[in-house]
């Protein structure tokens, strides 16, 4: 009874090629292992190599990638070209929650610059391998139902008049599905598709590395949905409460 997850069981090509942003962890590593053990070529793009590590079976590569930096994330960007790979899939899905008030050393609002922009530059650099890649080719920004809490506001984009950490972080997530919509309109016809996606309230160290509080809350959440959901596809419970 309940929810249960399922996986497609399919055999990807060995030189379809993925880049992973924080594949290291949490939601993206999950994602870069399950396309390496279904066959795929995934680049984990991170900062940390010692945490990129992967068994030697798997057709898995790391690639030094700081969104806090638009030079390492420019860096990367000609480091990738210049291996010659193909690129089928980037998976933007880095990204940084609910921390104080800081800027990069480009001076921008972290949050705005790790979750947002270096994102963004990477995926206009590298749209015009996604074209060379052949059809079906596919930009996928892992966003946030967050996006509701966030609102866009040119005077106070980088903080400049006030700054509140999770209304901040539903700014950046806000961000990502208004640039998804404003690249979809000018990728028609291209054959790359380009989404945004919610991955549901998950328990990952995007928030609990970044605030205290969230240990307790971020448990809670999930436990509240799952009950929610159990509740939601139980006739019997239904049928009680009504």
């Amino acid at each position: 009874m309940g929810a249960r997850l399922t996986y497609p069981e399919i055999t990807l090509a060995e030189d379809r090629t993925y880049i992973v942003t924080g594949g290291n962890g949490g939601i993206g590593y999950e994602t870069a292992k399950y396309i390496a053990a279904h066959g795929g070529r995934v680049i984990i793009a991170c900062r940390s190599e010692e945490r990129a590590d992967g068994p030697d079976t798997l057709n898995v590569e790391f690639m030094k990638l700081d969104l806090e930096s638009l030079t390492s994330t420019m860096e990367f960007i000609n480091a990738y070209k210049a291996k010659g790979y193909p690129l089928h899939v980037l998976i933007c899905n880095a990204g940084i929650a609910f921390i104080s008030y800081t800027e990069t050393a480009d001076g921008f609002e972290k949050t705005f610059q790790v979750n947002y922009l270096s994102h963004l530059l990477l995926i206009l650099h590298l749209i015009p391998l996604l074209r060379t890649s052949g059809p079906n080719s596919r930009i996928v920004m892992v966003s946030s139902l967050a996006h509701v809490f966030g609102s866009f506001n040119l005077d106070n984009i980088q903080g400049e008049q006030s700054y509140d950490r999770f209304t901040f972080y539903g700014h950046s997530k806000l961000y990502q599905i208004m640039s998804m919509y404003a690249l979809d309109r000018r990728l028609k016809n291209t054959g790359i598709g380009i989404f945004a996606v919610h991955p549901g309230t998950v328990e990952t160290g995007l928030a609990t590395n970044n605030w205290t509080e969230s240990k307790i809350l971020v448990p809670i959440t999930h436990n509240f949905l799952k009950l929610f959901l159990y509740v939601f596809q139980s006739p019997a419970i239904w049928e009680t409460l009504l």
